[in-house]
């Protein structure tokens, strides 16, 4: 009937982690023109079960690299494309879609500078 199942210490604070985690994820992308990374350095991520704690909806955005060097490539790449991307969607107005974009050029070039160094 209400069979409850008391978790363990570990166990409990392992769910407020996620929890806590997942939410900080979540508010990096609060509309649809919104897009972010969150960068999870920690081994225990390359592992399944630790994934399946995370949001349905992020775990195939998941993606595993053995270094930070061998993440820049891809990290650039999921940038750039999102900017490209964000420049298409329709702004209020024209004011306001010049500004977005030479703001997401400056974001770009100084991203480069950044990736270079």
């Amino acid at each position: 009937d209400g069979d409850v199942v008391a978790l363990d210490g570990d166990e409990w604070y392992r769910q407020q982690a996620f929890r806590a985690l997942n939410q900080a994820v979540g508010r990096c992308v609060r509309h649809r023109g919104d897009f972010g990374a969150v960068l999870l350095v920690d081994p225990r991520f390359a592992r399944g079960e630790v994934v399946e704690s995370l949001s349905r909806w992020l775990r195939p955005c998941v993606r595993h690299h053995g270094t930070l060097a061998a993440a820049l490539p891809s990290l650039r790449a999921f940038f750039v494309a999102n900017e490209e991307q964000r420049i298409r969607l329709p702004a209020e107005t024209p004011d306001e879609a010049e500004a977005n974009t030479q703001k997401i050029i400056h974001q770009k070039i100084f991203g480069m500078m950044q990736l270079r160094n």
